[in-house]
């Protein structure tokens, strides 16, 4: 009970833990917009900013 008889509340948390920088992704799953339509791909390095495609929206390698 909390001040004045209040029900309170509880909560289980757990707290992320730092760990060394030495895994590194595999893949991204990135999805972008290209002239109205949704694309997806899986790319094997960073995206960045911008993705280039093609005329048909595909991703340019």
């Amino acid at each position: 009970m909390g001040r004045n008889g209040q029900p309170t509340a509880s909560q289980d948390v757990q707290r992320c833990e730092s760990t060394p920088n030495r895994a590194q992704a595999q893949y991204w799953d990135v999805s972008y917009n290209f002239r109205g339509q949704e694309h997806r791909v899986q790319m094997t390095a960073p995206p960045g900013a911008t993705v280039t495609v093609n005329a048909q929206g595909e991703p340019r390698k």
